[in-house]
Parts: structure tokens; sequence; C-alpha cells
């Protein structure tokens, strides 16, 4: 499987010319508070009801989901953070299944764990 690094360059434009450090910082700030994260749903209204994270209404999001809306208004996740959040998952926790069964498994202290993993991995400049 190829590393995150070789998808990097792809994702540039997903990633609106942001640093990948900065950009799991924002997501890594969006989920410190815990009333910001959620499992079993990429976004949560203030209801608790299931939305898309893009949605206005979105109140809290899970991992990946926080991480999209880091890189783009669009709430797309750059494939670039689909393999590295995987890849932390499984070298650093030896979670096989990855990131977003992580995020449904592990609680809110993991995954602000393994952002800040993926941040100490992450490139300082935009590619």
């Amino acid at each position: 499987m190829p590393s995150a690094d070789s998808f990097l360059v792809q994702c540039n434009l997903l990633m609106c010319g942001q640093p990948p450090k900065e950009i799991l910082r924002k997501a890594l700030a969006t989920l410190e508070d815990p009333s910001r994260w959620t499992q079993g749903a990429l976004a949560r209204d203030q209801y608790g009801r299931s939305v898309r994270p893009a949605s206005p209404h979105a109140v809290c999001w899970c991992m990946e989901s926080a991480v999209a809306m880091a890189c783009n208004p669009y709430g797309v996740l750059p494939p670039y953070f689909m393999i590295l959040l995987d890849e932390v998952a499984e070298e650093d926790f030896g979670h096989l299944y990855g990131a977003p069964l992580f995020n449904e498994h592990y609680g809110h202290d993991a995954i602000l764990t393994l952002l800040k993993l993926a941040i100490h991995r992450a490139p300082e400049v935009a590619v």
C-alpha cells in the first residue's frame, strides 16, 4: 500500500493550499471539546440528528469529518488524510480496521491522541 506522503501533492486542491499540520491542528482544536465529537455519524446537529459534515446545522463531527471541514468548506476528506489517519491507527494503536472504525470503537482521549500523533507525522508546509 502506498504511504500517505505519496498522495499529498494530489490533494492540495482539496486542502485549499493549507499545510497538513495546520489542518490537523484545526481539527484537533475543534474536537478538544468532547461535546464537539461524535460517534455513529459523520456529524450531528444540536438535536443529535445525523447531518452532513458541511451542514450549517452541524455542531459535532467524527474525527475524519473534523479533518475534512478543516481542509475545505465542502467536507471532503482528501485521500492523504484517509491514509495518514489509518496509518497512525494501525502503527501506534494496533488498530487494523481504519480510522472510521477507530472513531467508533475508541474514546475521545484516544481520538485526540491519534490526531496529535498525525500532527507529528504531517509536513509543516503546503505542497
